[in-house]
């Protein structure tokens, strides 16, 4: 086991100003100062700030039966991100050397202690990343309140991203923290909510939740296109390409010609491209949620459905397995198989068939010259987040409390998916990594339930 610290002094001024005008309209305008320790020698503070104003339109045109309440309101603001601790220095640390699969040798060793310089540079002249946004969104309530909507369209660019740029090993070091690129988000979310069903003993309320979300890279530093991340495997990694999402996967591939066609060898399997390229981007075209609740005479029933669309995952679990003929796609083993494509010398249809155990292990699994794209599944979903019943208890008998709230939560307790892994939301690098779309022996998800009893006073 190994543990770090670190120290980081912070200061800060923060100025707020609220303006209202005959609860129609209001301004809000935001100013913060901020100093850090983490700063080198050519900057020591940066300033950010925000203006939101928002217009309550039926204050002015009024009510009606369909629409009993609308605002609509527009922001702009900026934030600021500190360098990280202790990037601006090039200090000596302990060394430690793995294999990417044990702990490796790690000092101190048998007693010993030891340093060496770190792999990375410092950089004195780090500025703060900026984040520059903006949106304009729509408050509706329908039916007098029975029915709500909350949409919000935005943008936002995040400039002078502090990132780890490689250097050439003849310097002496592996990268360089710099501010080195530019990144835009930009996306919808909508909230919907209502209330079918309302009476002194029953109620029915629903809410659904849908976001998607668009990300892009559009600078880094001068004379780079693409930077890794972090490396997951020799074969595929985390990217930052320049018209790519931040965090593509980026790994082997096989060999096509320009219609798409897989290029086969002399043995009957697919060539493996030379160049590597974009394999599967990890991010959802859009995700949603869908909530209902019922309430019958203090007894309330809830469920949560969970949907995401899209979003690729290296299965490097589904591989391995199918290489060692663990998953049942391999259990037919007893016939010669053959891979559709072309022949690569001549482009006619392929006809060299394969045995068993070549194509489940080079074609379908992670042996010899195999290619990372073997791997790339859907990582689409939907699932049942939450389940809870609960019953609320009227006290007649004391004067203290006046009522029990009884109650029982599951939370994961069913998954609908195509993904042939165990869960397709999971990630390999850790909940600290701004990577994702990895799946390799990863600990499954958890399944629970929760009992619990409130007291109302």
């Amino acid at each position: 086991a190994s543990s770090s610290s670190g120290r980081v002094k912070t200061a800060a001024i923060f100025l707020n100003a609220e303006l209202s005008y005959k609860n129609m309209l209001y301004l809000n305008v935001t100013g913060r100062n901020e100093w850090a320790s983490t700063f080198g020698t050519a900057k020591s503070s940066f300033f950010y700030p925000s203006v939101n104003t928002s217009f309550v339109f039926t204050e002015l045109t009024g009510t009606n039966k369909i629409l009993s309440y609308g605002k609509v309101r527009l922001a702009y603001a900026t934030a600021g991100i500190n360098p990280p601790a202790y990037a601006t220095r090039t200090y000596f640390v302990q060394p430690s050397f793995t294999d990417g699969f044990t702990s490796g040798i790690n000092f101190p060793y048998l007693g010993q202690n030891g340093f060496g310089q770190s792999g990375g540079l410092g950089n004195s002249a780090l500025e703060p990343e900026r984040n520059t946004g903006m949106e304009i969104g729509f408050d509706l309530r329908f039916l007098k309140g029975r029915a709500s909507l909350d949409l919000t369209l935005y943008n936002q660019q995040s400039s002078n991203i502090i990132l780890g740029m490689p250097l050439a090993p003849s310097t002496g070091f592996g990268s360089v923290t710099q501010n080195a690129g530019k990144m835009e988000n930009r996306g919808i979310e909508m909230v919907l909510g209502g209330t079918p069903i309302k009476s002194d003993k029953f109620t029915w309320e629903v809410n659904v939740n849908w976001a998607s979300n668009r990300n892009k890279v559009l600078q880094l530093a001068p004379g780079v296109d693409e930077i890794n991340i972090e490396a997951a495997f020799a074969s595929n990694g985390s990217y930052a390409i320049v018209g790519e999402p931040y965090g593509v996967l980026y790994g082997s591939r096989w060999r096509r010609n320009d219609a798409g066609q897989l290029l086969i060898g002399s043995n009957g399997l697919p060539l493996v491209d030379g160049q590597r390229g974009n394999i599967g981007i990890p991010y959802p075209k859009w995700y949603g949620g869908l909530r209902n609740t019922f309430t019958f005479k203090g007894v309330t029933l809830t469920a949560l459905l969970d949907v995401r669309r899209g979003g690729q995952i290296w299965n490097g679990t589904w591989a391995r397995l199918t290489r060692l003929g663990i998953t049942d796609e391999t259990a037919v083993r007893d016939q010669l198989y053959l891979i559709e494509g072309v022949k690569a010398t001549d482009g006619t249809p392929n006809d060299r068939k394969v045995s068993a155990y070549d194509y489940f292990r080079v074609y379908r699994g992670d042996a010899g010259s195999y290619a990372s794209e073997n791997a790339i599944q859907d990582g689409s979903w939907t699932r049942l987040r939450e389940l809870g019943l609960s019953y609320n208890l009227k006290l007649k008998s004391t004067k203290l409390i006046q009522s029990l709230d009884l109650g029982i939560v599951g939370k994961n307790l069913l998954l609908f998916t195509e993904y042939k892994g165990i869960d397709p939301e999971t990630s390999l690098t850790g909940a600290g990594s701004n990577i994702g779309g990895f799946d390799y022996f990863n600990n499954p998800g958890l399944k629970s339930w929760i009992a619990s009893i409130k007291f109302n006073f």
